[in-house]
């Protein structure tokens, strides 16, 4: 499961370098054509628009897989170590049916019905778009499960990063 983690971590930093690169080259494209070139590009607003869904849900997935996302901490630095071990047990389990109820099963239910939809500026189909949602899920669900077979991978993200 550590290989599992450790492959799904380095896909997502390099889906991730790659999408806020392209961001950051498109809207220096965009302004550049626009002040400079006085030709406004009409299509990369709206790709880097979805690129940033993606990103967002990416990034959000992988902060899940670090142990680094928001977390409410005085109730637990007040249990032993037993009550804390069942207390990240539950909070993975929420995280799994976050994961499958929320993001996968809604995601899925969305892609039903927009697939025929397409983006006004690039044509783009809107699956595409939305499809971030099931893969963020099925990641974010990975990260749980993974945490919850391996607890110490939660201790080792701590560690490496100093609290």
């Amino acid at each position: 499961m550590k290989q599992v983690k450790k492959t799904l971590d380095k896909l997502l930093l390099a889906a991730n370098a790659f999408l806020i690169t392209a961001m950051t080259l498109l809207s220096i494209w965009q302004v550049i054509a626009r002040y400079f070139l006085d030709a406004p590009s009409t299509t990369s607003e709206e790709i880097i628009r979805f690129m940033l869904i993606w990103f967002t849900l990416l990034t959000a997935t992988y902060v899940l897989g670090q142990q680094q996302h928001i977390a409410i901490t005085f109730i637990k630095e007040k249990l032993n170590a037993g009550w804390q071990k069942g207390l990240n047990r539950f909070v993975n389990i929420l995280w799994i049916v976050f994961g499958v109820g929320v993001m996968i099963a809604g995601g899925s239910w969305l892609l039903s019905y927009t697939y025929t939809e397409v983006a006004p500026a690039t044509g783009l189909s809107m699956l595409f778009v939305y499809s971030a949602l099931p893969v963020s899920g099925l990641f974010m669900t990975i990260y749980a499960v993974t945490h919850m077979v391996t607890p110490e991978t939660y201790s080792e993200n701590r560690e490496e990063t100093g609290q």
